[in-house]
Formats: C-alpha cells, structure tokens, sequence
C-alpha cells in the first residue's frame, strides 16, 4: 500500500517547522552589503570577483550553454 501526503507551506515555514535558524536578517544583511559595494564601483566589483565566478557551475552552463568535463567526473 503506497500513501501520499502532499503538504504546502511557505519555505519559512518548513524552516521553523524543522527547527532550523531564521537567517532573513543574515541574508538581508548581506544583500545590502553586496548593493552598496556593487553601487560604490561596478566594474571594480566585477573585476576582484571575475576569476571566482569564472569558476561557477551556472555561470559556465550560461557562457557555454552545456555541462563541463567537470560537472561530467562529477
């Protein structure tokens, strides 16, 4: 016998419900930082920050619109 229970709840709620920590300050915190030093020097931000994110999975699927030698051993 096979049952489904399909339950909806909001993401915060599940978070709360399984005890885990309330990071929407944390993450807002973070946010603003990350706006304010965009917004300070754009092209700045990009450049100190290009090499880690010539190293992400989503940005490679983006540029070369398939998965890498990496993502293949993987």
């Amino acid at each position: 016998m096979k049952v489904k229970v399909e339950i909806d709840m909001k993401p915060e709620e599940l978070q709360r419900f399984l005890g885990m920590p309330d990071v929407g300050a944390m993450r807002e915190e973070l946010m603003r930082f990350i706006k304010e030093r965009i917004a300070a020097d754009p092209a700045g931000f990009v450049l100190e920050n290009l090499e880690q994110l010539s190293k992400t999975r989503p940005l490679r699927r983006f540029l070369y619109g398939k998965q890498t030698r990496e993502e293949d051993e993987t």
